[in-house]
């Protein structure tokens, strides 16, 4: 397999710490083809959401998906979809996507430990 990413440039890049911010650095972002946006969600809410997971999971509320172990898709939990409803998110979506966005749907990739599989090709946003 070959790989044509510049590899060389994404380790440096991710050695300075160029490719994360508290805001989106859309020139990074067009070079490297990644930026990781920084605090978007508070550390309590995202401690709220684990546990919510870890519920609806050990519950069965939630099941990984048959086509894959790694993916679980979330029906119409409000907790989860209200996630990207809130005003951070609001003002990226504006400069990524020039207006309005939709949501369709929302899935969780889960690494777990009894699911060895690589994560199934992804964008994260």
């Amino acid at each position: 397999m070959r790989i044509s990413a510049p590899t060389g440039k994404i380790q440096r890049s991710i050695e300075l710490g160029l490719f994360e911010g508290d805001r989106l650095n859309k020139l990074v972002l067009d070079d490297l083809g990644f930026f990781v946006v920084k605090d978007l969600i508070e550390s309590e809410r995202c401690k709220e959401l684990a546990s919510l997971y870890s519920n609806l999971y050990t519950s069965k509320s939630l099941v990984r998906s048959p086509k894959h172990s790694t993916e679980v898709k979330v029906d119409s939990n409000q907790e989860f979809e209200d996630v990207f409803r809130n005003d951070s998110f609001s003002r990226l979506w504006k400069k990524l996507f020039n207006g309005n966005v939709g949501l369709s749907f929302v899935r969780l990739l889960s690494k777990s430990a009894d699911s060895p599989s690589a994560v199934i090709l992804h964008q994260d946003i």
